[in-house]
């Protein structure tokens, strides 16, 4: 007796049991998974979702990063799937067999399906596909296999597996590990792969996984105490590199949007973004006329390449060192005139941001006001106004016990310039109240003087010599609503003040949350295991194959670069997307140097004290070859360690010369003055002369300083690598005194 297929048959035994193997898979895998709230929230059966989801705890903001990664899943197999069979699977069609109509198709249609066949196996369900053709689809991968166990069959997974965004990681991931076989040298046999190329903007690899991590099998035991001796004191925001940011950042966004939904009234649906009920466009002041006062600190940054001006951490400085005993400081006004005065005289410039004596004529109280000022007539505050509101209501609403989590989560949210620029306050307030007993100035006293100068929304009136970007506090008598928030904002600044080491530090529980790899932590690789895996000899070929590239990036036309607007018009920057998985982008600068090539890469190689300001100290750790060496320097602010492998060619065809540099680890680098080590994925240069006793200056730079976020190195690093060669460019000119001769 013979029985024909239906369109939508019932599963057999053997199928349902390779369904409960796949599925055991996935409940492993997914309890590896931060986000993951119960190991038994994947054994709910379908009748009791709609009661599990009523019993879901929501004091947990990870529920909502559940429903969030599954409302923005970026899987494109849903899609696949037809709406019919998506309606047999859920529903009361669950199971049973339901006939569809089979839909006409002209004549031309026909005899184009007809010609193509796609292989949907991997995109159908269990119950869709049929069992002969997958009986058929299997011994046909057993005989690819068996027939060349060389190459890495295709991975074809039925049933729901392949739907949804955990199952296109596992995919890709499973495609990338498969397709990272090295080349061996005795290989025999009419081969005409391609080799492959370098990678050639970061010098990071992948680790080496076992075979049974590479088959799926993992350890939860072995997993955890790695990770928890990974990150046993947990991990500062400034050592963290750019990718493991990105994805902090993220899980500190659904923390406090989880909070803030269950705890606050007002932010029922996740923000609370008031907007007015007209809005009015706000035009972008000019700044150009203004150095210090009133100028945005990401204006500062790509001027000067400080996040704060440099005469006012002088005036943070001057007053650690003269006016920690005085009582009342930041309380007691100062003069007005002699603040006015103060004021002008920084503005006008005058030499006045490397000398600390500017100081010394004015009163302790002059000075820390003249610092109120400042941060009052910053255009966008310092807690920024977009989160100010939302890091009062945190000590409005949100219980003891969730409010240190939840201000870490606010911290990370803010731009990395206001972040680096409160810490340098807060540091500096936390010594004033070491000298509470002398100057009378506590954490709470502090917090009642300067919250008004470093939130958006606090009430009560403003100085006039506020931003008018800012808003305007309400005339009068506070209301009860405004009296809590300015409750609020000083609790929330002494607790910051407080607080401010324990914040800046994320905790080793989050940290595994997060589950970086390889290319998010950016871990810099010995001397001897540069170029290992990119099909080079040695460190020495990986630096050749650098020199290579870097002399054929000067030669082809600039294809794929986004220009980019600059204070030197003498100096061009571009910009471009490079696709290997890093979210840094690689930079270039270019501009016309009044030197020969040799007399700058001597330069660039020997005096880097003149042409880096931020410069603290270098040496030369190890010099491998007459022109090979390992260096080392450190830059600040904040600290900054760099080790880097660098090559130098002055013999390059038509008189270039090249230097390339990369970040490796070695023994004899340990840190200088402390701080944290950055990495310097690539940075090349490239000096060509152009006649005249000129060279074309061409600098290639993708470095991760740590502590930022790839927003900041797409705003800032650009207008950084455009003061180096400014500098460069400045140490060369020449200027010739006396009037114009007649000819």
């Amino acid at each position: 007796m013979s029985f024909s297929n239906p369109s939508s048959p019932r599963t057999s035994a053997a199928d349902h049991r390779r369904d409960n193997t796949l599925g055991t898979n996935e409940i492993v895998s997914n309890l590896l998974s931060p986000y993951t709230l119960s190991p038994f929230g994947h054994m709910v059966d379908d009748n009791n979702k709609k009661e599990h989801k009523r019993s879901t705890n929501r004091s947990s903001p990870l529920h909502f990063f559940i429903q969030l990664q599954e409302a923005k899943s970026g899987d494109d197999s849903s899609s696949i799937c037809s709406e019919d069979s998506q309606d047999l699977n859920t529903g009361y069609f669950a199971g049973r067999v339901v006939k569809t109509p089979s839909k006409k198709y002209p004549k031309a249609k026909k005899l184009l399906r007809n010609k193509v066949t796609a292989d949907d196996s991997g995109a159908l369900s269990d119950s869709e596909y049929q069992s002969k053709l997958r009986r058929a689809k299997v011994s046909s991968d057993l005989k690819e296999t068996s027939s060349n166990t060389l190459q890495v069959s295709k991975l074809n997974r039925g049933g729901s597996l392949n739907l949804g965004k955990n199952s296109k990681r596992y995919r890709d991931a499973f495609h990338n590990r498969s397709m990272r076989v090295a080349k061996t040298s005795d290989e025999k046999g009419g081969d005409d792969r391609k080799r492959t190329i370098v990678a050639r903007w970061h010098s990071f690899q992948q680790p080496k996984t076992s075979e049974g991590r590479r088959m799926g099998i993992v350890d939860l035991k072995d997993d955890g105490a790695r990770d928890k001796g990974k990150y046993s004191t947990g991990t500062s925001i400034v050592e963290m590199s750019c990718g493991q940011l990105l994805v902090v950042r993220k899980l500190a966004l659904v923390t406090l949007t989880g909070y803030m939904e269950r705890y606050c009234p007002t932010h029922r649906s996740g923000w609370n973004w008031d907007l007015p009920k007209f809005i009015k466009r706000i035009k972008t002041p000019d700044y150009k006329d203004k150095k210090v006062f009133g100028i945005p600190l990401v204006h500062n940054l790509q001027r000067y390449g400080n996040t704060l001006p440099e005469i006012i951490q002088m005036a943070l400085t001057w007053l650690e060192l003269n006016a920690l005993d005085q009582v009342g400081l930041f309380r007691k006004p100062g003069v007005k005139s002699r603040i006015a005065k103060l004021k002008s005289t920084i503005e006008s410039g005058n030499n006045v941001s490397n000398r600390m004596d500017v100081f010394d004529d004015h009163h302790a109280y002059d000075v820390a006001d003249m610092m109120k000022q400042y941060f009052r007539e910053l255009p966008d505050p310092l807690l920024t106004a977009k989160l100010s509101e939302n890091i009062v209501a945190i000590f409005q609403y949100l219980p003891i016990e969730v409010r240190s989590e939840a201000v870490q989560s606010a911290i990370l949210l803010l731009p990395d310039e206001h972040r680096e620029a409160l810490y340098t306050l807060l540091t500096f307030l936390e010594k004033v109240t070491r000298n509470a007993c002398q100057n009378q100035m506590t954490a709470n006293n502090l917090a009642v003087c300067l919250a008004p100068s470093l939130f958006y929304s606090i009430s009560g009136n403003r100085s006039s010599t506020a931003s008018p970007r800012r808003k305007k506090g309400a005339t009068g008598q506070p209301d009860e609503k405004e009296l809590s928030e300015t409750r609020a904002s000083h609790d929330c600044l002494s607790y910051l003040i407080q607080h401010y080491r324990t914040l800046w530090t994320i905790s080793s529980d989050r940290m595994r949350k997060c589950s970086f790899n390889y290319m998010e932590e950016s871990k810099p690789v010995p001397l001897e295991s540069l170029g290992a895996e990119l099909h080079v000899q040695n460190w020495r070929g990986y630096l050749s194959e650098c020199i290579k590239e870097c002399v054929r990036e000067g030669k082809e036309r600039p294809r794929g670069w986004v220009s980019l607007n600059t204070s030197d018009p003498t100096v061009t920057v571009y910009f471009k997307k490079v696709g290997d998985g890093h979210p840094l982008r690689l930079w270039k600068a270019v501009t016309e140097v009044e030197a020969p090539p040799t007399e700058v890469i001597n330069h660039i190689l020997n005096e880097r004290h003149l042409w880096d300001d931020h410069l603290l100290k270098s040496r030369i750790v190890e010099r491998l070859d007459a022109d090979t060496d390992v260096y080392q320097y450190v830059c600040g602010q904040p600290i900054t360690d760099y080790c880097v492998l660098r090559q130098w060619n002055k013999q390059q065809s038509r008189g270039a010369c090249v230097i390339v540099e990369v970040s490796i680890t070695h023994n004899g680098a340990q840190l200088l003055l402390g701080g944290v080590r950055g990495v310097v994925l690539a940075s090349r240069y490239l000096i060509e002369p152009c006649g005249s006793g000129k060279c074309k200056l061409m600098h290639l730079s993708r470095v991760d300083m740590k502590g930022r976020t790839p927003d900041w190195y797409n705003k800032n690093y650009g207008h950084i690598c455009q003061q180096y060669l400014s500098r460069i460019k400045k140490f060369f000119e020449h200027y010739t005194e006396g009037p114009e001769s007649k000819v």
